[in-house]
């Protein structure tokens, strides 16, 4: 691992700095500060590219050396690095994803597989937080159609994807609401560039999940363990997709039918979908255009039949608001829906959330 240090001894010196006395752990600090500097000039990505067979713990200490070294010094280094460093981590989680999915992991045991699985995705979201979408235009795409990975590792990869490039910067503030917003609108680009291509690609995975809730594997359990990270998926991009591509029959149609299993998820989604913005900067308010204007339209049909299913339980106002309170066809208030949705999403113990819904394109914050 260095000119004085083979494998087996850096595995019996992480081992004692993970597991040893105090003055041993200090003795295996100081032994291992020299692999550090070495690498650290180097490029620590290289290192744990070579120690992809190490011990779980000589593994960790390798990821955990890199996060530090993509902290301090990834802007930095020249493109051509960068670059090499993006496409060993991807390999290294797409390998670790196989191994996890097929049950083929060379971990002693099948936690340890799954926490180096996790480790190596982390270290991908710290990337994708560094560099998209602007230094990685193509990282979605290779990730959607990557033969080596099943649906499930596409999506939670899409979901680390969400929740550190496009999630953790979406708050708005004095400090951080230009950078939120410019940083939205590149996201929003490059996912309609070329006819919505990206956004297409990444909804087909969702509709994909949310349908497997009906499907059967190898005659084993039902495929529904796709379907939370589906709806978690669409509702974290639903800001940053335009509503024609986004309220599809596709997207749309299978939640109804998933609200007994995933409540507390369908309803989420639901008020992620009716806060997406429903018209391009710069169009006046209440102006959409008609493909808009058909998107909110299947949008407020999909919520009635959610509500629909569950009139029996929902709140006397809500009820009454859907039009469901007299049993008949009385005059359904869209707008009184959301106000009295986003209580009674509030109520459901499945989620622990403060969303903001979209009331006459207001944003209104829950209570």
């Amino acid at each position: 691992m260095t000119s004085t240090m083979s494998l087996a001894q850096l595995e019996q010196v992480v081992s004692t700095f993970y597991g040893g006395s105090q003055d041993q752990m200090a003795a295996a600090d100081a032994a291992l500060a020299a692999v550090r500097e070495h690498w650290w000039a180097a490029g620590p990505w290289r290192l744990l590219e070579a120690l992809a067979n190490a011990g779980t713990p000589t593994l960790l200490w390798s990821c955990s050396l890199v996060e530090q070294w993509l902290r301090r010094r990834w802007r930095r280094i020249p493109e051509a690095e960068r670059a090499a460093c993006r496409l060993a981590v991807v390999q290294l989680v797409i390998a670790a994803a196989q191994s996890r999915a097929g049950g083929t992991s060379t971990r002693p045991t099948a936690a340890e597989g799954k926490l180096i699985s996790s480790k190596l995705e982390s270290l991908l979201a710290a990337l994708l937080r560094a560099d998209w979408p602007a230094g990685w235009p193509s990282f979605l795409p290779d990730l959607l159609q990557a033969p080596q990975l099943d649906d499930s590792a596409r999506l939670r990869i899409s979901l680390l994807l969400a929740e550190e490039a496009v999630a953790s910067r979406g708050g708005g503030g004095a400090d951080g609401g230009g950078e939120s917003s410019s940083h939205r609108a590149a996201v929003r680009a490059l996912l309609e560039a070329n006819g919505g291509q990206q956004a297409a690609q990444l909804l087909s995975l969702c509709h994909r999940a949310l349908v497997s809730s009906a499907q059967q594997v190898g005659g084993r359990a039902p495929a529904g363990e796709r379907v939370q990270p589906g709806l978690n998926v669409a509702g974290r991009f639903a800001p940053c997709l335009p509503l024609p591509l986004l309220l599809t029959p596709e997207l749309l149609g299978p939640l109804p039918r998933l609200l007994e299993r995933f409540r507390g998820s369908v309803l989420k989604l639901l008020a992620d979908l009716s806060r997406a913005e429903p018209q391009p900067a710069g169009t006046p308010p209440g102006q959409l255009q008609p493909a808009d204007a058909d998107a909110v339209a299947r949008l407020h049909a999909t919520m009635r039949d959610v509500f629909g299913q569950v009139a029996g339980r929902l709140p006397p106002l809500l009820a009454q608001a859907c039009g469901h309170a007299s049993g008949g066809d009385a005059p359904w208030s869209w707008n009184e829906v959301l106000v009295q949705t986003k209580r009674y999403i509030c109520t459901c113990r499945s989620i622990d959330i403060q969303i903001r819904i979209d009331i006459d394109r207001r944003p209104v914050e829950l209570e």
